[in-house]
C-alpha cells in the first residue's frame, strides 16, 4: 500500500505534468483548425473557442489543484487590460454596427486570440513546456505543408504526368491553391513556424534531431516559395535576418550558415520568380484561360507587384474614407466588408482592409486604432527583458524566435489579412503569451534541474531562482477566488458548448448545401439550408441563399401554382435577411429583382435604389431598374438607368487585379450599352447609338461583344464594309465568338456576294450545328442542296 506521501507525490506529479497535456492538446487543435478554406471559416472559430475555453478552464484548474500561483507582472496585465478593452470596444460597437451577424463573428475570433494570450502567458512559462510547443508548432507546419503540396500536386502517382502535361514552369509560378488555407495566409503562418524551427535547430544537441528540424524548415520554406506571397518572402527574409542577428553570440557558428542559405534561397527564388512572370502576365490571358490557376499574381516582376499594390492602395483609400466617416464609433465590429461597398474606390473591393490597424479603426473608432496601435508596440518592446534577464542561452534562442515571429507577423499584417486567420491568429497570441511569460519574473517558478538552479545563480545580472513559498492563508484565498473564476469559466463552458455546437451545426449543413448548388442540385441546396435554419435561424447567409435559390427556381420551368409558391418563399427569406443585415446592399438587390419578377416594377425599383444608396458603384441595380423602366415603356427614363450603368465602366475597367472581362459586373454593364444602342436605332438615332459603343470601346477598346454590337449598328446603318471590318475585329479577339459568321454571311448576301455569304453559313453551322437562322439563310441561297 502507498503511503499518505507517497500518494501526495503521484498526485503532484500528475498535476505537474497537465501543462504538457494541455500543450499537446492544444497543437491537436491548430492541426484540426488548420484543414480550413481560408481566412473567414465561421464553423472553425467555433472549434476554437470551445476548444481554448475548455483548455484555458483546465489550465486554471490544474494551478489550484496544484496550489500553485503565478505571479502576473505588470506587462502582462498591461496587455491583457488593453486586449479586453479592445474586446469590450468591439462588442459595444454592435449597438451601432452594420452586422451583429458578423460582428459576432469578429467577437468570437477576439475571444479566442485573448483566451490564446492567456493560455501562452499560464501555460508556456517553463522552458519544457515551451520547447514541447515549438515542437508541436512546427509539426502543425509541417503537416499543412505535405497536405498541401499534395494537393498541389493533386497526388503523387500522377506527378510525372502532370509534369508533362503543364510543365516545370507551372509548377514553378502557379501558387499553391490547396483547401486548407489561401496562400497569403498560409505564408503568414509560415513566418510565424519558420523562426520557430531555426531556433529549434540552433538550440537542438542531437545529430538526428538536427536533421528532423533542418528538413522542416527546408519544407517550410518550399512551400513558402510556391505560395508566391511577395510579403510573405519579404517578410521572412527580414525575420531569419533579424533573428541571426539578435541570437545569442555563441551561436554565431552555425547563424552565419543560415544566413547565408538564406541569401541563396532569397536570390534563386527572385531569380526564378521574374524569370517565369511573364507567363502569368495580364496580356497573355483571358482567351488561353489563364485566369482563375492564380499564374497572375506570379513572380517578383515589378509591373504585377504594382498592380497587386495598386489594388491594396484603393482598398486603402476606401478604408481610410470609412475612418475618417466614422472616427469616433466606427463602422462597428465586422462592419469593414458592408461598410466597404458604399467606400470602395474603383474595383477594388475586399472584405478586409489589408491592414490590421486600418480595419480596427475603421471597425471601432480611434480609440480601437489607437488600443490596437498601443498593444502592437507592446508585443514589439518585450524582448528587451528577456535578454536582461533569461539566464538560460537556449530560452534566448527560443525568445528571439519568438520575437522575430511576432515582429514579422505585425509588420506583414499591415498589408495583408492573416490577422482574420483562427489557425494564424490563435498560434500568433500563443506565441505572445509566451514571449511575455519568458519576460516576466514568475514567483512560482521551479529548478527543472540543479544544473539549471547552477546556471541562474552564476548569470551576471540574473536573479537565482526562489523556491515556491508555501501554502498559506493569502495563498488558500487567492486559491479560493481561482476556483470562483474557474467556475465562471465553467458556466461559459456550457453557454459557449450550447452556441458552439448549433453554430458548428449549422455550418456543416451551410457547407453541404454549397456542394449541392455547385452540383446544380437546387433542392439538395434548399434542404441544406433549411437544415442550417432549423439550427440557428438568424443566419441572413442562408436566408440569402435560399431567396436566391427560390428565385432561379420561380424564374425556371416551374407551373404557375410552384411559381407562386417559390416567390413567395424568396420574398419571405430575402426580406429576413434584410432584417437580419439591413445595410447589406446584396439582400435589396435580389429583393427587387424578385419584385420585379413578380410584376411589382414599383416595389422592385424601390429595393433596388436601396441597393444603389448602400452600393452606389453595383452597375446591376441600375441595369436591373433600366430594364423595369423598359417593360413599362419609359423609353427616356430606361436610358437614364442604363447609362448610370455604364457610366461606372471606368471603374471597373482597371484589369491590374483581375480582367475585367471576368468580372460579373461586366456583362450588365455591356447589356446596358446594348440597350441603349438598341433604343436609340429605333428612335432613329443611329448616331447616338454608335456613340454610347465608342464611348464604352474607348475605355476597354479589346472587347469582343462591343465590337459585335457596333458591326450591327453599322449594319443597321448599311455601312457594310465598316460592319465587315468589326466582325472581323471581333474573330480576332475571340476567334470562337459565336453568331459572327451569320452576319458575315447576311451583309456578303446584302452587298450581292452570295459564294462568300454561302462560305460564312457554312463556317456558322460547322460551329453551331444547331443555328436555325445560318441554316436557313444557306438553304435560301442554295435552294435546299
Amino acid at each position: 500500500m502507498r503511503t499518505g506521501v507517497e500518494e501526495a507525490d503521484v498526485r503532484k506529479m500528475t498535476w505537474e505534468h497537465l501543462p504538457y497535456v494541455i500543450v499537446v492538446l492544444l497543437g491537436l487543435l491548430l492541426l484540426l483548425v488548420g484543414n480550413t478554406a481560408g481566412a473567414g471559416d465561421f464553423r472553425w472559430r467555433f472549434v476554437l473557442y470551445f476548444g481554448l475555453t475548455l483548455l484555458l478552464a483546465g489550465t486554471i484548474f490544474a494551478f489550484y489543484a496544484r496550489r500553485r500561483m503565478v505571479h502576473f507582472d505588470r506587462g502582462f496585465l498591461a496587455a491583457a487590460a488593453v486586449m479586453a478593452a479592445l474586446l469590450a470596444l468591439a462588442a459595444l460597437s454592435l449597438i451601432w454596427g452594420e452586422s451583429s451577424y458578423r460582428g459576432m463573428q469578429q467577437l468570437l475570433l477576439l475571444g479566442s486570440f485573448v483566451m490564446a494570450f492567456i493560455l501562452g502567458y499560464l501555460v508556456l512559462r517553463n522552458r519544457g513546456e515551451l520547447w514541447l510547443f515549438m515542437g508541436l508548432l512546427t509539426a502543425v507546419s509541417v503537416s499543412l505543408c505535405v497536405y498541401g503540396l499534395m494537393q498541389y500536386f493533386f497526388f503523387f502517382g500522377d506527378l510525372v504526368e502532370f509534369l508533362g502535361r503543364h510543365g516545370i514552369d507551372y509548377v514553378i509560378t502557379d501558387r499553391v491553391n490547396s483547401r486548407f488555407i489561401t496562400p497569403n495566409v498560409f505564408a503568414a503562418f509560415l513566418n510565424i513556424t519558420i523562426p520557430v524551427a531555426v531556433a529549434l535547430l540552433l538550440a537542438e544537441k542531437r545529430r538526428a534531431l538536427t536533421f528532423v528540424w533542418g528538413g522542416a524548415l527546408a519544407l517550410q520554406l518550399a512551400c513558402l516559395y510556391l505560395t508566391q506571397s511577395r510579403g510573405g518572402w519579404l517578410v521572412c527574409a527580414a525575420v531569419i535576418l533579424l533573428l541571426a542577428i539578435i541570437v545569442p553570440g555563441s551561436k554565431w557558428k552555425i547563424r552565419w550558415k543560415i544566413l547565408a542559405a538564406a541569401a541563396v534561397l532569397a536570390v534563386l527564388a527572385a531569380y526564378l520568380c521574374s524569370l517565369y512572370s511573364p507567363l502569368g502576365a495580364a496580356t497573355d490571358a483571358g482567351a488561353g484561360g489563364e485566369y482563375g490557376s492564380g499564374r497572375e499574381y506570379s513572380g517578383l516582376d515589378v509591373t504585377e507587384a504594382a498592380g497587386s499594390m495598386r489594388g491594396r492602395f484603393g482598398i486603402w483609400r476606401g478604408g481610410l474614407d470609412m475612418l475618417s466617416h466614422n472616427l469616433v464609433g466606427g463602422v462597428g465590429s465586422g462592419g469593414f466588408g458592408l461598410a466597404m461597398q458604399r467606400y470602395q474606390y474603383r474595383a477594388y473591393y475586399s472584405s478586409h482592409a489589408h491592414d490590421y490597424l486600418l480595419e480596427t479603426g475603421a471597425e471601432t473608432g480611434v480609440a480601437g486604432l489607437l488600443l490596437m496601435a498601443v498593444l502592437s508596440i507592446m508585443v514589439l518592446y518585450r524582448i528587451r527583458y528577456i535578454f536582461r534577464k533569461e539566464p538560460w542561452e537556449d530560452a534566448r534562442v527560443m525568445a528571439a524566435a519568438l520575437w522575430t515571429a511576432s515582429a514579422g507577423f505585425l509588420v506583414h499584417n499591415l498589408i495583408d489579412i492573416p490577422w482574420y486567420s483562427p489557425l494564424v491568429g490563435v498560434a500568433f497570441w500563443l506565441c505572445v503569451g509566451a514571449l511575455f511569460a519568458l519576460s516576466g519574473r514568475m514567483k512560482t517558478w521551479q529548478h527543472e534541474t540543479a544544473a539549471n538552479e547552477t546556471a541562474a545563480g552564476e548569470c551576471g545580472g540574473g536573479e537565482r531562482l526562489e523556491p515556491a513559498p508555501s501554502t498559506g492563508p493569502r495563498e488558500r484565498g487567492v486559491a479560493g477566488v481561482t476556483v470562483l473564476v474557474g467556475v465562471a469559466l465553467a458556466l461559459l463552458v456550457v453557454a459557449a458548448g450550447y452556441v458552439c455546437t448549433v453554430g458548428f451545426l449549422s455550418e456543416t449543413h451551410k457547407e453541404t448545401a454549397e456542394e449541392q448548388m455547385s452540383l446544380r442540385d437546387a433542392e439538395g441546396a434548399i434542404a441544406g439550408y433549411e437544415r442550417a435554419l432549423s439550427c440557428r435561424e438568424a443566419d441572413p447567409e442562408a436566408h440569402h441563399q435560399l431567396g436566391y435559390l427560390y428565385l432561379n427556381l420561380m424564374s425556371g420551368e416551374a407551373d404557375e401554382a410552384r411559381k407562386g409558391e417559390y416567390g413567395a418563399r424568396s420574398s419571405f427569406h430575402l426580406g429576413r435577411a434584410i432584417e437580419l443585415e439591413p445595410e447589406d446592399a446584396y439582400h435589396h438587390l435580389w429583393k427587387g429583382i424578385l419584385l420585379l419578377s413578380l410584376g411589382d416594377h414599383e416595389g422592385g425599383r424601390s429595393s433596388l435604389h436601396e441597393a444603389q444608396r448602400l452600393y452606389p458603384n453595383n452597375p446591376i441595380a441600375f441595369y436591373y431598374e433600366g430594364e423595369s423602366l423598359l417593360d413599362e415603356g419609359d423609353y427616356e427614363g430606361a436610358v437614364t438607368a442604363y447609362e448610370k450603368a455604364i457610366a461606372l465602366l471606368p471603374f471597373y475597367a482597371d484589369q491590374s487585379i483581375v480582367p475585367f472581362r471576368d468580372r460579373p459586373e461586366f456583362d450588365f454593364i455591356r447589356i446596358s450599352v446594348c440597350r441603349v444602342a438598341d433604343i436609340r436605332l429605333e428612335q432613329g438615332r443611329p448616331d447616338e447609338a454608335l456613340g454610347t459603343i465608342d464611348a464604352a470601346l474607348a475605355i476597354v477598346p479589346d472587347n469582343a461583344a462591343l465590337h459585335f454590337q457596333r458591326a450591327v449598328v453599322l449594319e443597321q446603318m448599311g455601312e457594310w464594309e465598316k460592319a465587315l471590318a468589326e466582325l472581323e475585329m471581333v474573330l480576332e479577339l475571340n476567334p470562337w465568338a459565336g453568331g459572327v459568321h451569320l452576319e458575315m454571311g447576311i451583309i456578303y448576301k446584302e452587298i450581292g456576294d452570295p459564294q462568300m455569304a454561302e462560305e460564312m453559313f457554312r463556317m456558322e453551322l460547322e460551329r453551331n450545328p444547331h443555328n436555325e437562322k445560318a441554316r436557313e439563310e444557306l438553304e435560301s441561297l442554295t435552294g435546299g442542296e
